[in-house]
């Protein structure tokens, strides 16, 4: 039988004694015996359960900036709204899930777009400039970790973040992937489906996995 511990938007499952998470070798090296391996993985006995991260239900003057004129649609998330910021003018479409941090704040300029289903992380730090258009189910990651050998998981590896910019009147195509690091110059397009690791010039036109520099916007195509 499993007993159920209620948490605010989040049902916690044990199973009494026995129950395992992962842990680093660090970890693993100061708890002589009490470690083991399953499935070529290190676990321990379990000491620290999961948390909930909330709801991501909010309300509007918990944003850090809330500007007029924004329009935020039916069941947006937005976790740690203290630290998201929307400039006059800002769309959110519909099930987008914003994420500030204490880490790396999220700051959207006067009259960008976020279209639906968007996944912005601002564990890094996120700047998306005005006038910019971030197409239905792009996201943003500002955090990775660290490779390190095995066989200690990869989920208990140190982060290492960097933030993201997304320069003034440009557009993020549908589906695009922007990891840490990313850089978009101001009036840069990025084709849809495409995954940017480093820096766009301004007025440039990037497409591809990895998304590589084509032409510049205006130019005919190749």
């Amino acid at each position: 039988m499993r007993r159920a511990d209620r948490a605010i938007g989040a049902t916690r499952y044990a199973k009494g004694q026995g129950e395992t998470v992962t842990a680093s070798q660090g970890e693993i090296a100061g708890r002589a015996g009490a470690a083991r391996l399953e499935d070529g993985v290190v676990l321990r006995p379990l000491a620290v359960r999961p948390r909930s991260h909330g709801s991501g239900r909010y309300q509007p003057g918990q944003l850090g900036t809330l500007g007029d004129g924004v329009v935020i649609e039916e069941g947006v998330l937005i976790f740690n709204p203290a630290h998201v910021h929307l400039a006059d003018g800002v769309y959110v479409g519909h099930r987008a899930m914003l994420i500030g941090d204490t880490r790396g704040e999220l700051h959207v300029g006067p009259e960008a777009w976020i279209g639906p289903d968007c996944y912005l992380h601002s564990a890094g730090g996120i700047r998306i400039g005005s006038r910019a258009g971030i197409g239905p189910r792009v996201m943003m990651l500002t955090s990775t970790h660290a490779e390190t050998p095995p066989p200690g998981p990869i989920i208990d590896a140190p982060l290492r973040f960097a933030p993201i910019d997304v320069g003034g009147g440009s557009d993020i195509g549908i589906g695009a992937i922007l990891l840490p690091g990313a850089r978009i110059g101001a009036g840069a397009q990025i084709g849809a489906g495409a995954v940017v690791t480093g820096h766009v010039p301004p007025g440039a036109v990037a497409y591809g996995v990895p998304a590589r520099i084509r032409r510049r916007r205006g130019e005919r195509g190749r």
